[in-house]
């Protein structure tokens, strides 16, 4: 899972004879890391006679991921995703066995306690984010009941900002994206 948190934060720092008005603006703490899911999928496939496969498909998956980055001073921001879904339309060439297929639909991510914890205090929040996804797969069907498949892909989520659910929190805006490649023992009914 890849995340970016984009944050502009004004500090006003008091001085004799004024106020010196300081930003710092990072242009991205980097959230990406490597983590495991486990899950299950349903779906429904028909091939046409010319070998043309087209099909459905709905995934859920828990996720076990949880990122923590420093950002500024005592302060870090920390964020967790703990289900990831998708529900893709899937098309296909089958040739005998084997069936190589691109997808693509809609993706969904939950994160879990995510936000920030510093000398001040702990601000986090819980988010489901909704996007899209495209992948490509192939699968090879051992016998008339079991398939095995491998896959890879991309979701594309859209950009919330922390600021709106808080006026604690300031301009922080996360971005998460996924790369998944996914295995998988399919039993066709």
């Amino acid at each position: 899972m890849e995340w970016r948190l984009h944050r502009r934060r004004r500090r006003c720092k008091l001085f004799a004879g004024g106020c010196d008005d300081t930003c710092y603006d990072p242009t991205g703490y980097d959230g990406d890391s490597t983590s495991a899911s486990i899950g299950g999928q349903i779906g429904y496939q028909y091939q046409f006679d010319n070998n043309v496969v087209l099909g459905a498909e709905a995934r859920l998956v828990a996720v076990f991921n949880r990122k923590t980055v420093p950002t500024h001073d005592d302060e870090t921001f920390e964020t967790g995703a703990n289900w990831q879904g998708n529900i893709v339309a899937k098309a296909g060439y089958g040739m005998g066995n084997f069936l190589p297929y691109l997808k693509g639909g809609v993706a969904f991510l939950h994160l879990h306690d995510t936000g920030y914890e510093s000398g001040f205090g702990i601000a986090k929040f819980d988010r489901t984010y909704t996007g899209w996804t495209v992948g490509f797969g192939a699968d090879y069907a051992l016998n008339e009941k079991w398939v095995v498949g491998v896959d890879y892909a991309y979701s594309h989520f859209a950009k919330h900002d922390f600021s709106e659910d808080s006026a604690a929190v300031g301009p922080t805006i996360v971005k998460p994206s996924t790369h998944t490649v996914s295995l998988s023992l399919n039993y066709r009914f």
